[in-house]
C-alpha cells in the first residue's frame, strides 16, 4: 500500500473532516434502514441509495477508518488551529 503525505490548512482539514463525517453518517443511516427496514422517525438526514448491505457496511466501515486516521491529527475545529 502507498502513503502520501498532504499539507492542509487547518481550516481545509476541518472541512475535509466534517464533510467526510457528514459522508459517514449517511452510510451509516442506510445501513441501519437495510438492516432494520425502517428508518428512525427522528431522523431526518439523508441515505444513499444502496440495497446490498455488505456494501453499505464496507463503506461505512471505510470513512470510518479514514476518519479515524484525520481525527487523530490535533486541530481544534473551532478555530481552525493546531493543537497541542
Amino acid at each position: 500500500m502507498q502513503t502520501y503525505n498532504l499539507k492542509f490548512t487547518g481550516e481545509e482539514l476541518c472541512d475535509i473532516r466534517q464533510a467526510l463525517e457528514h459522508r459517514a453518517d449517511s452510510w451509516r443511516r442506510t445501513l441501519a434502514f437495510l438492516e432494520s427496514g425502517t428508518n428512525d422517525p427522528n431522523d431526518d438526514g439523508p441515505i444513499e441509495d444502496e440495497t446490498d448491505i455488505e456494501l453499505a457496511r464496507k463503506i461505512a466501515a471505510g470513512y470510518d477508518r479514514v476518519l479515524a486516521k484525520i481525527s487523530a491529527v490535533p486541530v481544534d475545529l473551532e478555530t481552525a488551529e493546531p493543537s497541542a
